[in-house]
Order: structure tokens, then C-alpha cells, then sequence
């Protein structure tokens, strides 16, 4: 039980401290903080590219596409909740009262589920976006 705790305690003290490196990245970094952040969320981190060139999703849109809204859609939610569980696992260290072992299973758990979101998402994002322009 006790070697259990401290290998709890050390992956919790490095998702912490990756979650904060990774915000901190964001908020001073050129156009960036927490209007950067806001703005990434509305447009989405994700982008599309054809060989070495950049394709403007918004440009392609236009009312009867429906594909190109449901694209955008997907970029802001898993945008949004990659924030989301970098913020919540930055927080981690403020439930001061909350038994030490949930404390370091829900900010490793944030961590990963930060990860998956960035992952995941932009595997999804690829599919989609080879599914429906390529």
C-alpha cells in the first residue's frame, strides 16, 4: 500500500505539473492568454492541411454545407475539453480536505483525459476531414 501511494504521488506531481507547464505555454506565448485561449476554443486548435498546404475550413462554408459545420463543431468540443481538463488538473492541488488518494487519481485521470482529448480528437478530426474533402 505504501509503494502504491508513492507512485500515485509521483504521477500526480508530474500530470501537475505537465498541466500547468502546458497552460503557462499558452498564456505567455505570443497571442496568447486568456483571450488566445478563448479565441483558440471558438475557432478550434485542429487544422486541415493537403500535403504542405493549409485549407481554410471557414472559407468553405456556406449555408446548404452542413459537413463543414458539424467539422467545426467537433474542433470546438474537443478543443474545449482539452482546456477544460488542463484547467481542472491544475486545480488538483487545491482540494486542500479531499482524501490524498482521490486527490491524485483525479489529477492524473485529468491529465489523461487532457491527452485523449488532443489525441483522440485529432485522429477524429483527420478521418473526418479525409472523409469529406479528400
Amino acid at each position: 500500500m505504501f509503494k502504491r501511494i508513492n507512485i500515485l504521488k509521483t504521477l500526480y506531481i508530474i500530470s501537475v505539473s505537465v498541466c500547468i507547464l502546458i497552460l503557462l505555454a499558452y498564456m505567455i506565448s505570443p497571442f496568447g492568454g486568456p483571450l488566445g485561449i478563448i479565441s483558440l476554443i471558438q475557432s478550434g486548435m485542429f487544422t486541415a492541411y493537403r500535403g504542405y498546404q493549409l485549407i481554410p475550413l471557414d472559407e468553405l462554408y456556406y449555408p446548404g454545407n452542413q459537413h463543414i459545420k458539424n467539422l467545426a463543431l467537433i474542433n470546438r468540443i474537443f478543443t474545449t475539453g482539452y482546456f477544460l481538463f488542463l484547467l481542472l488538473g491544475c486545480m488538483c492541488p487545491l482540494l486542500i480536505k479531499a482524501n490524498k488518494l482521490l486527490k491524485y487519481r483525479l489529477g492524473i485521470c485529468f491529465f489523461i483525459l487532457a491527452l485523449v482529448c488532443s489525441f483522440v480528437g485529432k485522429i477524429i478530426w483527420n478521418f473526418f476531414v479525409n472523409q469529406y474533402f479528400f
